[in-house]
């Protein structure tokens, strides 16, 4: 029915918050923008266009030179390509590793 579809959606939506706030909570930058590039390509795909540098900074909750600084070294490392208007996740499984290796030091 539409009211049993209506609670599930609220309810995903309530547990997508919450990991997110659990994210910004206890994960350093350099993982928060990794993380968020990670969630943008599982709804988009690994071709994410028109996300701006000042977009994931406000996901992730850091200003833009710092994002700007974190997707230079992953495009230096080859997980992402950079170019006008567009990041391409190369190797989502190497992102998320990375992610993880960051986020415990």
């Amino acid at each position: 029915s539409t009211s049993v579809n209506l609670v599930e959606v609220l309810a995903r939506r309530l547990g997508e918050v919450e990991d997110r706030l659990e994210l910004l909570a206890f994960s350093g930058l350099r993982s928060r923008v990794a993380w968020a590039l990670l969630g943008l390509s599982a709804r988009h795909g690994s071709h994410l266009v028109g996300i701006t540098h000042q977009a994931l900074a406000s996901w992730a909750a850091c200003s833009r030179p710092k994002v700007s600084m974190v997707l230079e070294e992953l495009q230096q490392t080859g997980l992402l390509g950079l170019s006008r208007g567009v990041i391409e996740i190369r190797n989502p499984i190497g992102l998320e590793q990375w992610a993880k290796r960051v986020a415990t030091g």
